[in-house]
């Protein structure tokens, strides 16, 4: 009987054992599967020796006839500093600047699918010089076409994309409210997301529709906020700059992920206050919020669980609406 039972007894082991190193073997595997994934779909790498500091006064600019790694995806720069295009310029001679955070300068796709190279194949008669940088913020614009007003006469147009967390990027972290809750919990969740890319992944699928990005920076926009208004100040100098130096000034207002949805748009929107205090300020402008919510799939034109970068349909879908805007 005591044979039997240490018979049983091993044989349950010996299973047991089998199984624990079964599903072992499948939460690494899942791990490595996960990681796969998000190197293809959410790469957030940037290859900081493109960087040129302070190029433009106090603000960092890219460096000249540069290649380098950015979100995954090969990343070259012109002879200005700017996104490669894939058309060669040619003898054009009027040069347009293109203006934006990351989200212009087209993190996460080709430099061939930005919405700058697609218009820069059209465009015969410009150059188009794309030197947004991913941190920029109205602040940043103003050092930028503060150079060139400085520094280059045949810039004959400039298009601003605004995002709206344009208003407070320059500012101190120390002066910005907190996102979230930053307790011991917000810590062991980013503690295991840079040790296993399973819970990560499962984490940015489950919260792939949330809307706390947009909550945060649209709180930025009230009518007396010190930021908002800092942020008007600078676009109406950027206006004021453009205009002294006889080149055309114009802002695309740009939507978040969230904003556009089966459930409608958010009513009071800060793209509307900001289209109104711009309006007020007669400085040219378009707000693309209920156009691209109108188009179809609207969620498809942003990069996997992504509240503000697009996609390469995104991409595509902006050169579009864009080029209207151009002529």
């Amino acid at each position: 009987m005591l044979f039997v039972n240490l018979k049983f007894m091993l044989v349950r082991f010996e299973y047991s054992t089998l199984l624990t190193f079964a599903l072992l073997v499948i939460f690494l595997m899942l791990n490595l599967a996960s990681a796969y994934i998000l190197s293809v779909c959410y790469e957030r790498r940037f290859d900081k020796t493109l960087i040129q500091e302070r190029k433009y006064f106090e603000t960092d600019g890219l460096k000249p006839l540069t290649c380098g790694t950015v979100w995954g995806k090969r990343f070259c720069t012109d002879r200005h500093g700017g996104r490669r295009p894939c058309a060669t310029p040619g003898a054009r001679k009027k040069k347009m600047l293109v203006l934006g955070d990351s989200v212009a300068q087209g993190v996460g796709v080709s430099d061939c699918e930005t919405f700058s190279s697609i218009a820069s194949d059209v465009l015969s008669a410009y150059e188009v010089i794309n030197l947004s940088l991913i941190g920029y913020s109205t602040y940043d614009y103003v050092n930028v076409l503060r150079h060139f007003a400085a520094t280059d006469t045949s810039v004959a147009a400039v298009h601003l994309f605004y995002c709206l967390n344009d208003v407070y990027a320059g500012s101190p972290a120390g002066q910005l409210p907190r996102m979230g809750n930053r307790n011991s919990l917000a810590v062991w969740s980013e503690r295991l997301q840079r040790m296993m890319p399973l819970y990560k992944l499962l984490k940015l699928w489950y919260f792939r529709n949330a809307d706390n990005y947009y909550r945060y920076d649209a709180a930025f926009y009230q009518p007396e906020n010190t930021h908002f208004r800092l942020a008007l100040r600078h676009l109406a100098l950027c206006d004021s700059l453009c205009r002294a130096a006889g080149a055309k000034f114009h802002i695309t207002l740009l939507p978040y992920r969230s904003q556009l949805n089966t459930s409608g748009i958010y009513a009071q929107s800060p793209q509307q206050l900001l289209s109104d205090s711009l309006r007020a300020l007669q400085i040219p402008h378009r707000d693309l919020l209920y156009e691209l919510n109108n188009v179809e799939n609207p969620a498809a034109l942003y990069l996997f669980a992504d509240e503000i970068h697009f996609s390469s349909a995104g991409h595509r879908t902006l050169a579009g609406l864009w080029l209207r805007d151009v002529h």
